[in-house]
């Protein structure tokens, strides 16, 4: 697992020795839990290398080998059957979910080719990155824009923008912005993620009601 936690810190830094971290988990782990994952995860640091060949053999063995018992091996399985997602955006979340958010924001702020399909998950990626940075104006501004653009999507982005900007209105102590966002997160259907957004949105609205 330290082998699998190291690639994990690298691929984060946008550091592609990552691989060779995830290939020493995969053939020593001695269960099938994270080698879906471990092994997608090489996929997509050789797509950022811009080794699309290898990065395409990978997402492959992906759907071949370990189990779906875990989230993290789920994700990874559906993820290898669709194409690669935009490599700025990529980037820029890889970055922030390790913590890198001025890096990230570089990154978003020069992204090319950007389409009309990337717009929501670009305008949610700028929302997170100034979220961390505790720039709430800016976060607020971006998840309005991801909840505008995406309310009828099946993506996560949207949902996740309002749970995010009630977070942001609760620590303000705004309540009944954060319960409007609180509820706005609930009253959307049909998306990825719904019953974990769901949940946390409620744990929100307990916590303003004093429940």
């Amino acid at each position: 697992m330290l082998d699998y936690e190291m690639g994990d810190a690298k691929m984060k830094r946008l550091d592609y020795s990552a691989i060779n971290y995830f290939e020493k988990f995969i053939k020593y782990s001695q269960s099938n839990f994270y080698t879906k994952d471990a092994c997608y995860n090489i996929a997509i640091c050789y797509y950022l290398m811009g080794k699309n060949d290898l990065a395409e053999q990978y997402k492959r063995k992906t759907k071949l080998i370990g189990k779906t018992e875990s989230d993290a091996d789920k994700n990874a399985h559906k993820n290898a059957g669709k194409p690669f997602p935009h490599r700025d955006l990529l980037k820029a979340k890889l970055l922030n979910d390790g913590g890198n958010n001025e890096q990230a924001l570089l990154i978003l702020n020069s992204a090319k080719e950007l389409n009309a399909e990337n717009q929501l998950e670009y305008y949610y990626r700028l929302g997170r990155v100034y979220d961390e940075l505790h720039d709430y104006e800016k976060a607020i501004s971006n998840y309005v824009k991801t909840i505008e653009l995406g309310n009828s999507s099946t993506e996560y982005f949207a949902a996740r923008a309002a749970l995010q900007a009630g977070f942001i209105y609760e620590k303000k102590g705004n309540k009944s912005e954060a319960l409007r966002y609180f509820n706005m997160t609930l009253n959307m259907e049909d998306h990825d993620y719904k019953n974990s957004l769901d949940q946390r949105a409620k744990s929100g609205i307990n916590r303003i009601k004093g429940q």
